[in-house]
């Protein structure tokens, strides 16, 4: 009885990992997407105006901004752990998660 319970904790532990781990892959690449097309505005930016950035059209300094705030809720993905030192899941990765995703548009 005590192993069977062993193993029904150890399965819901993999399951609410397995979970989070698709939580993060779908934000990032929702994330990853948005900053191609955020990177892709600040080049051609840069194309026609050079690196100063008071010469940008504001358009143009908007993508900036944007491209700013995605590589920084990238940033806040990557650096919050998923597990504990001892393998259970974190609070601070669904409030992360949730954080970031509630930033993004529908």
């Amino acid at each position: 009885m005590r192993f069977a319970k062993e193993v029904e904790a150890g399965t819901s532990l993999c399951n609410g990992i397995r979970k989070m781990s698709y939580l993060y892959a779908r934000i990032l690449m929702r994330l990853d997407a948005m900053l191609c097309d955020a990177n892709n505005g600040m080049s051609q930016a840069i194309r026609a105006h050079g690196t100063d950035y008071r010469t940008f059209t504001p358009d143009e300094k908007k993508t900036i901004a944007v491209a700013a705030s995605l590589a920084k809720a990238v940033k806040t993905i990557l650096d919050t752990p998923i597990l504990t030192e001892d393998g259970n899941l974190t609070p601070e990765s669904l409030n992360a998660a949730n954080s970031v995703r509630a930033a993004l548009p529908a």
